[in-house]
């Protein structure tokens, strides 16, 4: 009896639980058509990126590329895609720019590389890219270390975090943050790396590991989310291959994107699903109405058939007999 007390209840429980799940919209479908299906907005932006060496049937994981100006944004974009800048003089990002890169870590990655956000609204950042963060699977924050960027980007992820709080049927994609210029931190003349930044011995190494402690404060982040890396082109350091690197990083969270991802491309199929639906109902609602219309009109003009009018046989004509015989009988003339 004890057993199947617990079994019961574990059962309910189990059930409340997913019943809760469902109904929040938090609930994953476990489909693998999910796996290689992307959503209208993934689609269209693959269609314009950059970059389209990659296979074509993968889904790709969105991620948002944000910062200030002069950070580094599409310097590190292009360095992740394994074709570094070619000089050090990269022009600004005026709109969101696409692009496309197959990676064997991580698979089809779509990068949003966007303009500084400081061309926005200052007070209220989040409100200007609510829109991309929606879209996103991660968002990837640029940080440079030759210039004060800890509360502009503070008051951004404050802002999306409440967004997401007050929401709770969608997922918050998760942070990482990319610490650029690192090899401009004093000592300047001092570049020899591998560095080990999580247990610092040198000067460079303990200024670059104070920052980022000081960076995972402001933000509000784990540290091991951040990545102190170098993008000039003849000083590539720490994109990967170490254990504070960007794909290190990146691979903290991806078990989180990926739930992002299945959650997004879930919403987006039920979406085109619904609108499919709708417009089969439509054109069916349409053409019964036509025809009940024609019916209704063409019905009304046509003539009605009148039937023969039938005439009584002659017999039928012939005056009944009286019924006295006297009355038959004629008088000679």
């Amino acid at each position: 009896d004890e057993i199947r007390r617990w079994a019961i209840g574990f059962a309910v429980r189990r059930i409340g639980y997913y019943a809760i799940e469902l109904y929040s919209g938090r609930a994953l479908v476990e489909d693998d058509s999910l796996k290689t299906y992307a959503p209208a907005e993934d689609r269209k932006a693959v269609a314009k990126a950059r970059r389209l060496d990659v296979e074509e049937n993968a889904a790709p994981l969105r991620v948002l590329v944000l910062g200030p100006r002069g950070a580094g944004k599409t310097s590190l974009v292009f360095a992740v895609c394994g074709t570094p800048w070619p000089t050090d003089d990269v022009p600004s990002t005026a709109r969101v720019d696409h692009y496309v890169v197959n990676r064997e870590d991580f698979g089809r990655l779509l990068l949003l590389d966007t303009p500084g956000l400081e061309r926005f609204d200052r007070r209220h950042p989040f409100v200007k890219w609510k829109k991309e963060v929606l879209a996103a699977d991660v968002i990837l924050l640029v940080c440079s270390a030759r210039s004060e960027v800890a509360k502009p980007l503070g008051r951004f992820l404050a802002e999306m975090r409440r967004f997401f709080a007050n929401d709770p049927k969608r997922l918050q994609p998760p942070v990482v943050v990319a610490l650029t210029h690192i090899d401009e931190l004093p000592p300047e003349d001092e570049w020899s790396p591998p560095y080990a930044f999580e247990a610092p011995l040198s000067e460079k190494e303990r200024n670059v590991s104070n920052l980022v402690e000081q960076i995972a404060t402001a933000l509000d982040v784990e540290r091991d989310v951040i990545a102190p890396v170098c993008t000039h082109p003849d000083r590539l350091y720490n994109l990967e291959d170490s254990p504070d690197s960007l794909t290190a990083a990146l691979g903290h969270v991806l078990h989180q994107a990926h739930r992002v991802r299945r959650l997004r491309a879930t919403a987006a199929l039920r979406r085109e699903q619904r609108w499919a639906q709708t417009k089969t109902q439509i054109a069916e609602g349409g053409r019964m109405l036509v025809e009940l219309g024609s019916q209704y009109l063409f019905g009304r003009r046509k003539k009605r058939p009148t039937r023969p009018r039938l005439e009584p046989p002659a017999e039928q004509l012939r005056p009944e007999s009286s019924a006295d015989p006297a009355d038959d009988i004629v008088d000679a003339p």
